[in-house]
C-alpha cells in the first residue's frame, strides 16, 4: 500500500471516530434529557397527585361543615316543634357524620389533619350525648304539660266560667265583676307560661308568678262577696286546680331551663368547636 492510501485510510478512521463520537455524544444527551424530563414528569405527576388529595380532603372538610349545620337545623327544630320523624332524621344525620369523619380520617395524608377529624369525631360524639339527654328533658317536658299543666288550666278556665253563668242566671252582677278580674288574671297567666315554654326566660317566669299571686288574691276576694255554697265551691275548686297548675309550672320551669342550657349552651358549644 503506498504512503497515500495509508494517509487516506488514517484520515477515514479519524472522521468515522470522530462521527461515532458525535452520535453516542448526542444519544447520551438525549439520554440525559429524556432521564431529566422523565424525573421532572414524574415530580409534576406527585405534585399533582398530592395536590387531587389535598383538594378531596378539603371537600370532605367543607361537606362535614355543610351537613353540621343542616344537623343543627333539624335538632333544633326537633327541640321547638317535636316529632318523631325530625328525632329520628337527626339521629340519622349523627350517625352519618360520624362515619364520614371516621372515612375522611383514615384516608388523610397529613397527620395533623387526622388529629384534628379524631377530634371532630369526639366533639361530635359529646353534641349526640347532649341531644340524647335533651331528648329525655324535652319529653318529660312535654308530659308535664300535656297531663298536668293543660288539664289543670282548662279545668280552672271551666269552673271560673261556670261560676260567672251561675251569677248571671242569679243576677249577681257583682260576683260576675269580681269572676271576669280573675278570668283575665288567670288567662294572662296561662298566654304566659306558652311564652315561657316556647323560650324559656327567668324573668318572665318571675311575671308569671306575680300573676298567679295576683290570682289567688282575686279568688279570696271574690269568695268574700258570694253567698250561694255552690258558687263557692266553684271557686274555691278553681284556686285549687291552679295552685296544682302553678306548681306543675314550677316543675316545668327547672325542667326547660336544664334543657335550654343543654340546647344553647352545651350542644351549641360542641357545634361550634366542630
Amino acid at each position: 500500500m503506498s504512503f497515500a492510501a495509508s494517509l487516506r485510510s488514517a484520515a477515514q478512521l479519524r472522521i468515522r471516530a470522530k462521527v461515532h463520537a458525535g452520535f453516542f455524544l448526542v444519544l447520551a444527551l438525549l439520554i440525559a434529557v429524556s432521564a431529566i424530563g422523565l424525573i421532572g414528569v414524574r415530580q409534576l405527576s406527585q405534585a399533582f397527585e398530592g395536590y387531587a388529595k389535598q383538594a378531596a380532603e378539603t371537600v370532605d372538610i367543607f361537606d362535614i361543615q355543610n351537613d353540621m349545620t343542616v344537623l343543627q337545623r333539624n335538632a333544633m327544630q326537633f327541640m321547638v316543634v317535636g316529632g318523631a320523624d325530625r328525632e329520628k332524621l337527626t339521629r340519622e344525620e349523627i350517625e352519618h357524620l360520624l362515619q364520614q369523619m371516621t372515612e375522611s380520617s383514615e384516608s388523610a395524608s397529613d397527620p395533623t389533619s387526622r388529629t384534628k377529624l379524631a377530634q371532630l369525631r369526639d366533639d361530635l360524639k359529646s353534641y349526640s350525648a347532649s341531644f340524647e339527654k335533651a331528648v329525655v328533658a324535652r319529653t318529660a317536658r312535654e308530659k308535664l304539660v300535656t297531663e298536668n299543666i293543660n288539664p289543670l288550666g282548662e279545668k280552672a278556665q271551666k269552673e271560673i266560667e261556670d261560676f260567672i253563668k251561675q251569677s248571671m242566671a242569679a243576677n249577681a252582677q257583682q260576683e260576675v265583676a269580681y269572676a271576669t278580674v280573675i278570668q283575665g288574671d288567670l288567662l294572662t297567666a296561662r298566654l304566659n307560661v306558652v311564652n315561657f315554654l316556647s323560650k324559656p326566660d327567668n324573668d318572665l317566669a318571675d311575671r308569671i308568678g306575680d300573676l298567679f299571686e295576683k290570682f289567688s288574691d282575686g279568688v279570696e276576694d271574690a269568695i268574700r262577696h258570694v253567698n250561694d255554697p255552690k258558687r263557692v265551691d266553684l271557686l274555691n275548686g278553681a284556686a285549687r286546680d291552679v295552685e296544682a297548675y302553678r306548681d306543675a309550672f314550677s316543675e316545668a320551669v327547672v325542667r326547660a331551663m336544664d334543657l335550654d342550657a343543654l340546647v344553647n349552651r352545651t350542644m351549641a358549644g360542641a357545634a361550634g368547636n366542630i
